[in-house]
């Protein structure tokens, strides 16, 4: 669609668009592109992704030097949804896209995806009626608006060198100078200080400041423990949510409330004995040190991200100045408490859900030390609310919903099935067949097939551990694949009387070998130090295979294992209601030594 808009109109640069394959199986499109092309005159790119099926479009990863980038995008899109902090934990994570091989080319650009609705991803169920269209719409209209933009834009002669900060706020996209932050860091350290001074004109007692403080820390360490310990007790009740990345099932997001009344619970009840002992100033104290604290790691190892502590905070700073400096006044401090806390919850709200979707019930700490935050600002900015017993409820509430209605929409239906893994395996060597699954553990989908089940070691075709039993084997099967024959003393031709998907080659010492080819290409170079090589060959119709080794000594016999995977199973096994079926699929394994 974007192409239908962009064909009829001139513009000042080219726009290509580029489609590439084989990401899962290592970026093999991007690279070839990249390592076939002519890269000079690529200006810009714009890499889109989708890691789910729903949610806002989010540009998350960005070339170096990207403040010129971000302001240029910012006028270019709409409702553009960014923040420097996703730029700075994607450089910290192993995790590659079709964009890895272009930024490490040297081309300016931004990567962008939804990633909500990441049950569907990668699943035989991520149908166009699991489709959110608002993301097909959000994501499609700035890609639109970004070729065009781009597409008429006269780029400086130079890209840019120097990083932003930049956050949403209400709608908006927020840009400075990551510079700037340095400036900020230095106004909430003077904040900071006048903050001890008028603690210490009224009273300042360093052990019950340092208790405070360690019963904040305590607070999140207990949080983190209790967050672990939820997860784990999820994979034990639940084993079928393993089945999904990072246990994102289909009522994932109903595990978000709790952590989040989790941190209310324990917050509740910890600063509840330092307040019992009139230790409420401590607490406000020790809150805004451990921002300050917070604030200078995180400028440390995410400079850019500077902005999530250091804006909040220095707002809260100058909320409890104002309460301790100036004739209060009931309407300018309820202005500023209220502004305090808006800001607060608008920077760390949005992160707290994002950061869940992007981790889920894996990781239910992550939301909960962003609740820590916003419990930190509460207590600052109203701080009669942790007096009542209501945060007190409402923590457990939260918690009591979160557990029951997620158990609710717990179990598979037709509507929210479970994808369920099972695949029959052919050893033409041994002569040895096993039913075999990718899932962790049994279900009630394969359990039928699998049962008695236990984990494997097999060498199919390299050394693996698999969860399944050994079973008979289906002669037909012999008769499927005309299998490999050597050809004088260097060549192995392999011809399929069915449609054979993949083919996985492997050799498990390659110190003898010169070269190795596969269908006329060079497998050899995917191996380093006489080390393994596993190849991987794709597409629908392969319907031959030639196998050419050069040895340094050929009286040495050289072993390869050859796997042909095929779509089907040898027997029709009836599928559960509830469940839908993934890896149906048989594969054949053989050796074959020149």
């Amino acid at each position: 669609e974007a192409a239908r808009l962009l064909k009829d109109k001139e513009h000042r640069h080219n726009i290509v668009f580029l489609i590439t394959d084989g990401e899962e199986m290592g970026l093999l499109g991007a690279q070839a592109f990249v390592e076939t092309k002519d890269l000079d005159d690529i200006a810009m790119l714009i890499n889109y992704e989708a890691r789910g099926s729903s949610g806002a479009g989010i540009f998350f990863e960005w070339s170096e030097g990207n403040e010129s980038l971000v302001r240029h995008l910012k006028k270019a899109c709409r409702r553009p949804v960014s923040n420097s902090l996703a730029y700075e934990i994607y450089k910290l994570l192993p995790n590659d896209s079709d964009f890895t091989h272009f930024k490490r080319a040297g081309i300016p650009g931004v990567n962008h995806a939804f990633i909500d609705g990441f049950t569907y991803y990668h699943n035989p169920d991520d149908r166009p009626e699991n489709l959110n269209m608002n993301s097909v719409q959000h994501t499609g209209e700035n890609m639109w608006r970004m070729a065009e933009y781009f597409a008429n834009l006269e780029f400086e002669a130079e890209p840019g060198t120097k990083d932003a900060s930049f956050f949403n706020f209400m709608g908006c996209l927020v840009i400075y100078p990551s510079s700037l932050d340095l400036v900020l860091l230095i106004i909430l350290f003077l904040l900071s200080l006048v903050v001890l001074y008028c603690y210490s004109k009224k009273e300042f007692r360093i052990t019950k400041l340092l208790l405070s403080l360690t019963y904040l820390v305590l607070s999140i360490v207990l949080v983190i423990i209790g967050s672990v310990l939820i997860t784990y007790v999820l994979s034990v009740v639940y084993p079928h949510y393993d089945v999904f990345y990072t246990g994102q099932y289909y009522n994932h997001k109903w595990y978000i409330l709790v952590p989040v009344g989790l941190q209310i619970l324990v917050f509740y009840l910890l600063t509840g004995r330092m307040r019992s002992k009139g230790m409420l100033e401590e607490l406000k104290v020790s809150s805004l040190i451990s921002l300050l604290l917070l604030g200078l790691v995180i400028k440390t190892q995410l400079p850019t991200a500077s902005y999530l502590i250091l804006i909040p905070s220095i707002i809260l700073s100058g909320i409890y100045l104002y309460q301790h400096l100036a004739h209060e006044n009931k309407w300018i401090s309820s202005i500023l408490n209220y502004t305090g806390i808006l800001v607060a919850t608008a920077i760390w709200g949005p992160l707290l859900i994002t950061l869940y979707l992007a981790f889920s019930i894996k990781l239910l700490f992550v939301p909960a030390l962003l609740s820590f935050l916003i419990c930190i600002a509460l207590l600052i900015t109203f701080q009669s609310l942790w007096n009542e017993r209501s945060m007190l409820h409402s923590g457990t509430v939260l918690m009591v919903l979160g557990f029951v209605i997620a158990h609710v929409f717990s179990h598979p239906s037709e509507d929210k099935p479970l994808p369920s893994s099972v695949y029959y395996s052919f050893n033409k060597d041994s002569n040895e067949a096993y039913w075999l699954t990718n899932d962790y553990s049994l279900n009630f989908a394969n359990k039928d097939i699998l049962e008695n089940a236990e984990w494997l070691k097999l060498n199919a075709p390299y050394p693996t551990q698999r969860m399944g039993k050994q079973t008979e084997v289906h002669n037909e099967l012999l008769d499927s694949l005309v299998y490999l024959d050597t050809l004088g003393s260097s060549i192995a031709v392999m011809r399929s009387n069915e449609e054979v998907f993949k083919t996985l080659i492997y050799i498990e010492d390659c110190s003898n070998l010169l070269s190795c080819t596969h269908n006329g290409h060079e497998a050899l170079e995917s191996s380093s130090n006489g080390g393994a090589i596993i190849s991987e060959l794709l597409g629908i119709t392969q319907d031959s295979l030639e196998i050419q080794l050069v040895k340094k000594d050929s009286s040495i016999m050289q072993d390869i294992i050859v796997k042909s995977m095929i779509r089907g199973m040898p027997e029709e096994n009836e599928i559960p209601e509830g469940a839908l079926r993934i890896d149906a699929y048989t594969e054949i394994i053989q050796t074959i030594s020149f």
